[in-house]
Parts: structure tokens; sequence; C-alpha cells
């Protein structure tokens, strides 16, 4: 033990010098690792903001998205609306048509079979020429080579609007 002793004696400045060096070491390793924490938990916090501003734009986009094909719904079925009023208006107009043809073919003496539709005065007539002595038959004939022409016309026209919304509707 003596020897254990005589050499703390003389050891012993240098073992208090390395206790408070060690101690000093830990206490600037201690600020340098509480520095890089709060760096670290900066990050942390930059990181969260990020994410949470990716979500909420995420989140815009599709809500945009939602919204756009609401819009886009809602609009074709105003246009189908609309076609369907046109297709039942323009049913009606052909059948007021035949029964007026069906009429004039009957002859000018006889009533129309159903009782509603009214015949035009014969200058009102669309497509008629001013007679000069021609007979019924030719006029018949001459209103029925135009209503096919616009009946071909507006199912071409039909057919068009069809083929452009069709893509829309998908």
């Amino acid at each position: 033990m003596s020897i254990i002793l005589s050499l703390l004696s003389k050891a012993w400045p240098y073992l208090l010098a390395a206790v408070i060096a060690g101690y000093g070491v830990h206490k600037l390793d201690g600020a340098r690792y509480n520095a890089l924490q709060a760096k670290f938990s900066q990050y942390q916090a930059q990181v969260a903001l990020a994410q949470e501003a990716s979500q909420k734009a995420y989140t815009k986009a599709l809500q945009d998205q939602i919204d756009q094909k609401a819009d886009s719904d809602r609009h074709n079925a105003e246009v189908i609306s609309d076609l369907s009023k046109k297709t039942a208006s323009a049913q009606l107009r052909l059948n007021s048509d035949a029964a007026y043809i069906r009429s004039l073919l009957n002859g000018p003496g006889s009533n129309p079979s159903s009782g509603s539709v009214q015949m035009p005065a014969p200058g009102n007539q669309p497509g008629a020429t001013p007679s000069s002595g021609t007979g019924g038959f030719e006029q018949v004939a001459e209103l029925c080579a135009d209503t096919r022409e616009e009946d071909e016309r507006n199912a071409d026209r039909l057919d068009a609007l069809i083929a452009e919304l069709k893509p829309q509707l998908k």
C-alpha cells in the first residue's frame, strides 16, 4: 500500500488536471450536443411544415378536380336535358308535319285525322310556290321533299352535336 501512496503523492496533480480537463471536455461536448439537438428539432419542424404544406396542396388539387368534375357533370346534364327537349320538339314537329301531309293527301275536303292539326294558309306554306293552277300533288311532293331535307339537316346537326358531347361524358 505504501507504494500506491507514494505513486499517488507524486501523480495527484496530474490526476486532478485530468479530471478537471475531462469535466471541461464533457461540458463542452454537452453544449455542442445541445446545439445539435436544437438544430435537429428545427429540421424536424421544417419537415413537418413541408409535409403539411404538401398535404394541403394535394387536398386542394383533389378538391379542384372534384369541383371540376361536378361542374362538368352538371353542364352535361343541362346539355342532355336541352337535347331531350329539342328531340321532343322535333318529334312533335314531325308528327304535325306528317298529319298535315296526310290531310293534304286525303284531299281538300277531308279533315285531318287528329283534328288538332291546323293547316297553314296556302300562301304561308314553307317551300311552297304560288300555285298557278298546279295540282295539290305537286305541292305535297315539294313539301315532302322540303321536310325530308330539313329532317336530314337536323339529323346531321344532332349527330354532330352528339359526337361533340360524347367525349365529354366519359
